[in-house]
């Protein structure tokens, strides 16, 4: 019977079939007769050592798979580890416990005692400390790098050039910035160099994307914990990143733009309606069904040689009655972003990268996968 079902499984491709052999090496128990309780326990620990083996065999694999996954969203995922952990100590401890019955009947009515009650509880509590035990020394931390196996913890790196403009026009601050996002529930300030010199983030605008240079609209998934920054003297040279208004007209309570913009590769774009004004139509995108206050982030890539420039027209609508002499209805956010070429990554990217690169080695804590390229960003009033 066993070698049919060996026969099936090998067929239908599964190459592990051994194991189901191992999950029978329990039944020769009843082949091996018991002199006394010792023996007993013996024998079943020792028979059952397979099956205990492949279990906690299945739970590192379990984990090795989701542990670099489950910190991805914005909830808690320690106490689903912790169950996944302890999986492996609930089944060896609940197949210890027929030993607590057959070992009664076989014991004498005087080796009943309460001092043989509490050896056998004991011995069942050490099995389980001791598998725990085996689980901490396999994962001593969540994340861990090997060339050979990496499990690291995500982070994505963007050294920025930021300008920010006023309300008429003219330049509120032009900086160059680092920004650390954590892509893990345990936030950025477990990374190991996001030191005392990172700050928590602080927005320069009413934005709802708070000027973070996102490359995919993710900003509800980025809580304060999860970003840091600092500014840096090492100042980007860069390709121009513009934009320009060509036509702006009302009518009608509504406000019809045109705008040019250029800018790299890839380009995100980040339209945030200011005064009460609502984003209706944008050629860019569908048409949006209900008047909200919802800003509207666009991606835009392309490939080949002198890509990077785009026109499109935009229609804003108030649903009351528009501030008088109010000439600013809309901030209008770029970056372009460098994911490859010679603008890819600047000497302070390169040198983060190199540090961790050499100390993941050998330390879980910088166990780290980062995505790092150059940012050009604007934001203007229009």
């Amino acid at each position: 019977m066993v070698a049919v079902i060996l026969s099936f499984l090998t067929i239908r491709g599964v190459s592990s079939s051994f194991v189901f052999t191992l999950m029978l090496v329990p039944l020769l128990g009843g082949l091996i007769k018991s002199k006394n309780e010792w023996t007993l326990v013996i024998k079943h620990i020792l028979l059952h050592t397979p099956c205990y083996g492949m279990v906690i065999y299945l739970s590192s694999m379990v984990l090795s798979i989701f542990i670099p996954i489950m910190g991805r969203t914005s909830t808690n995922p320690e106490l689903l580890v912790a169950i996944m952990v302890n999986f492996s100590t609930y089944i060896i401890v609940l197949s210890l416990l027929p030993l607590v019955t057959t070992t009664v009947n076989k014991r004498a009515q005087a080796d009943t005692t309460m001092s043989e009650f509490f050896e056998m509880v004991g011995s069942i509590l050490f099995t389980a400390a001791a598998v725990l035990a085996l689980m901490h020394l396999l994962y001593r931390s969540p994340y861990n790098y090997t060339d050979e196996y990496p499990v690291p913890r995500r982070v994505q790196i963007f050294h920025a050039n930021r300008a920010f403009h006023t309300k008429d026009q003219s330049v509120k601050s032009r900086d160059s910035a680092l920004f650390v996002i954590a892509q893990d529930y345990r936030g950025a300030e477990d990374i190991p160099f996001v030191d005392g010199n990172y700050s928590k983030l602080e927005c320069a605008y009413d934005n709802p994307y708070c000027e973070i240079p996102l490359y995919f609209p993710t900003r509800n998934r980025i809580q304060e914990r999860h970003i840091r920054y600092k500014t840096v003297g090492d100042a980007l040279t860069l390709p121009e990143t513009k934009v320009t208004m060509i036509r702006k007209s009302e009518e009608r309570k509504k406000l019809f733009y045109d705008f040019n913009i250029k800018g790299s590769n890839q380009i995100s774009v980040f339209l945030v309606p200011q005064s009460g004004w609502r984003l209706t139509n944008c050629s860019l995108s569908a048409p949006r069904k209900e008047l909200d206050d919802r800003p509207l982030f666009i991606f835009l890539t392309c490939s080949g040689e002198k890509c990077g420039e785009y026109r499109f027209s935009l229609t804003l609508a108030h649903p009351g009655d528009p501030i008088a002499d109010d000439d600013s209805q809309l901030l209008f956010g770029i970056a372009s972003h460098y994911l490859y070429g010679d603008h890819m990554q600047s000497h302070t990217i390169r040198h983060l990268l190199a540090e961790i690169n050499l100390k993941r080695q050998n330390d879980p804590a910088w166990a780290i996968a980062a995505s790092a390229w150059n940012v050009d960003m604007i934001y203007q009033y229009f």
